[in-house]
């Protein structure tokens, strides 16, 4: 079970990201305290979503891969958070990041898993990259002024830790 849960914990890769205290003035990068770096992204629809969008609302926004053990652990806890109508009328919003893989892997994981929550697809890493995500998963709790509030590095170990999290930043 130690084992289990340690492999949870520890992410996907070992390295990680070192936050720095938190600036005065918020300034973009993917530190604490900082704005959260924009992005655009066409959808298969062929509208465009950016972060930008989701300013006035609390945004968790998850990086996440089908090969990584500890994101596939948590995808239940993210997808019982998406489907929780309290979390949405509170105006949260859930997105999550596919790092780097295929559109029909990612909707073939999706539908075996019965996930449903929101999926941009980074096929370049992209997003990835302008997030400085190098362990996934990655979460980003991102407030309603697009300051990023908190990061988790490493696999939520259920709903109820993700709510510790939102309960501090939604009032």
């Amino acid at each position: 079970m130690l084992v289990l849960l340690a492999f949870v914990c520890s992410g996907c890769t070992t390295t990680s990201v070192q936050p720095q205290a938190p600036s005065t003035e918020p300034t973009v990068g993917f530190q604490k305290g900082n704005l959260a770096p924009d992005f655009h992204f066409e959808k298969p629809d062929g509208q465009t979503v950016s972060m930008s969008d989701f300013r006035g609302n609390v945004v968790m926004l998850n990086f996440w891969a089908t090969w990584c053990g500890p994101c596939r652990f948590e995808m239940s806890s993210i997808q019982a958070l998406y489907e929780d109508d309290r979390w949405s009328e509170k105006g949260l919003k859930v997105l999550t990041v596919n790092s780097g893989e295929s559109p029909s892997k990612v909707e073939t994981f999706m539908k075996e898993n019965g996930l449903s929550f929101p999926v941009l697809l980074d096929v370049r890493s992209d997003i990835t990259q302008a997030y400085n995500v190098r362990a996934l998963p990655t979460t980003f709790f991102i407030d309603e002024n697009g300051v990023i509030g908190e990061i988790k590095i490493g696999a939520f170990l259920n709903k109820s830790e993700i709510e510790l999290v939102l309960n501090r930043l939604i009032e």
